[in-house]
């Protein structure tokens, strides 16, 4: 297991996919002073070296490597800015969802297409979400997708689809060749559950998982319905973050206050659980780096330990 600790606790994390120890992790500091740092796990000592840091005034609700590119940074927060780490670190652009700043509400997540790697889809609190494309700096579409805040946003497999969840307890799949009309994939029972994250399972996409806000666990849906979950992954007492396996189709990590990570196999049945690393605090955030690593936040430290992927 390998460590890295920083000044300030951490809150978002990534991994980039062309180098999968380089990792971005961002702040969550009530004070106007966030930070953004790039870390690269130097394989001879086994440490993690600093490459850059960016300050921010806003936490970042989200950090995210560019696709294939393991120079270029995406942040979400007071808006969307994306950073360089070389030759010169330092920001690139800013790209606010309005043109007068004050009245720009806070972005709450963002996904970066995996096939066309100009666009950044990011999810606010005002109920819209944005399409970017981040070459020419400029907006694709933007239109409301909810009632109340959307909480996250995750692309599907291709350029046209993405999902999102919100706080009025729905995920919804939206097509950009349509962008007006949602499909719903789920509802939630209770109107007091505003669900909270969205991932798909790119080895396997018809399926995606959501998270419920103060749940045990995350619902695995089945993108061509119905609109009930496949699985129901149930083991913490209150679930904070999930990645899909990046070499395995029936393997889901989840992570929680509960200080576990777990790892899911599903597929049969019965889904079935095992702990994968136990931490010495909350963890509010994980990567998944490659078939048998995994990184995990815990207070003011990244750590990464080694995993077995088979249940």
């Amino acid at each position: 297991m390998s460590t890295y600790t920083t000044s300030w606790p951490v809150y978002s994390l990534s991994c980039a996919a062309q180098s999968p120890f380089r990792l971005s992790l961002g702040s969550f500091v009530e004070e106007p002073s966030n930070k953004v740092e790039v870390v690269q796990l130097n394989e001879s000592s086994h440490r993690f070296d600093l490459i850059a840091t960016f300050d921010q005034v806003f936490p970042p609700t989200k950090v995210l490597w560019m696709p294939e590119n393991r120079e270029l940074l995406a942040t979400a927060s007071d808006c969307l800015r994306l950073y360089e780490t070389s030759p010169r670190p330092g920001l690139k652009t800013e790209l606010p969802t309005v043109r007068d700043w004050k009245l720009s509400a806070p972005l709450t997540s963002m996904d970066w297409n995996r096939v066309d790697s100009r666009l950044i889809a990011t999810s606010c609190i005002d109920t819209t979400c944005t399409v970017w494309d981040v070459l020419s700096e400029s907006v694709v579409v933007q239109f409301v997708t909810h009632e109340n805040e959307v909480y996250d946003i995750a692309w599907a497999e291709g350029v046209d689809c993405f999902a999102t969840v919100s706080a009025d307890g729905s995920a919804k799949r939206f097509d950009l060749r349509d962008p007006g009309t949602g499909l719903t994939l789920y509802e939630s029972v209770s109107a007091y559950a505003p669900l909270l994250r969205v991932a798909w399972n790119y080895l396997n996409p018809v399926y995606l998982a959501v998270l419920a806000m103060d749940s045990g666990g995350i619902l695995v849906l089945d993108a061509r319905g119905p609109p009930t979950p496949v699985y129901e992954l149930m083991g913490h007492n209150s679930i904070n973050a999930l990645a899909w396996a990046p070499s395995a189709a029936d393997q889901v990590c989840t992570v929680g206050d509960d200080c576990q990570a777990l790892i899911w196999t599903i597929g049969g049945e019965k889904p079935v659980n095992r702990v994968a690393y136990v931490a010495a605090a909350e963890i509010p955030a994980v990567q998944w780096t490659q078939q048998d690593w995994i990184a995990v936040a815990v207070n003011n430290t990244v750590q990464t330990a080694k995993v077995a992927t088979s249940a």
